[in-house]
């Protein structure tokens, strides 16, 4: 049954055939039923492109991230690399934005952040962010379910 959904998947677009688990988009957009169900969850939507990478710092995959929040404000980013631990990723978010895991769940992803995370603005400016605070325990972990590559084009907009 397993395989069968796999090939269902790769052959969508989803994951390229030779992809592993940390290679691709993911996303999740919680619907106003889950977020009436967890009233301090601040995260409404997220976008995550995990890349495989080649370098000699020992991180292997980089990591893209979009927010989308319930204060309205969306376009909000994160960018960094992370090393392959086998069970999970370890990501260091750029210029300290934080550090998050991403680990293989129920066929997608689990994003857990390990440290509180600052989402910058897309707009550039530098006192337009939003933390993400590990302490609350509604935005704590993230299940991401695979997504077509297209739902990830906005960070070829950027330049990335």
């Amino acid at each position: 049954m397993r395989t069968t959904i796999a090939i269902a998947i790769v052959a969508a677009g989803v994951i390229p055939a030779e992809a592993g688990p940390y290679d691709g988009c993911f996303e999740r957009t919680y619907d106003k039923a889950h977020l009436a169900a967890h009233p301090g969850q601040t995260v409404t939507s997220i976008i995550l492109r995990l890349k495989p990478r080649d370098m000699n710092d020992g991180n292997n995959v980089a990591a893209e991230l979009r927010f989308a929040f319930r204060a309205g404000n969306d376009g909000h980013y994160a960018v960094g690399s992370c090393k392959d631990e086998g069970e999970r990723l370890y990501c260091g978010l750029d210029q300290d934005a934080g550090r998050i895991s991403v680990r293989p769940n129920d066929g997608g992803l689990m994003l857990s952040p390990i440290s509180d995370v600052r989402a910058d603005s897309a707009s550039g400016d530098e006192n337009d962010y939003i933390t993400i605070s590990s302490s609350n325990p509604e935005d704590r972990n993230f299940a991401l379910r695979p997504a077509p590559a297209a739902a990830c084009s906005a960070f070829d907009d950027d330049g990335e």
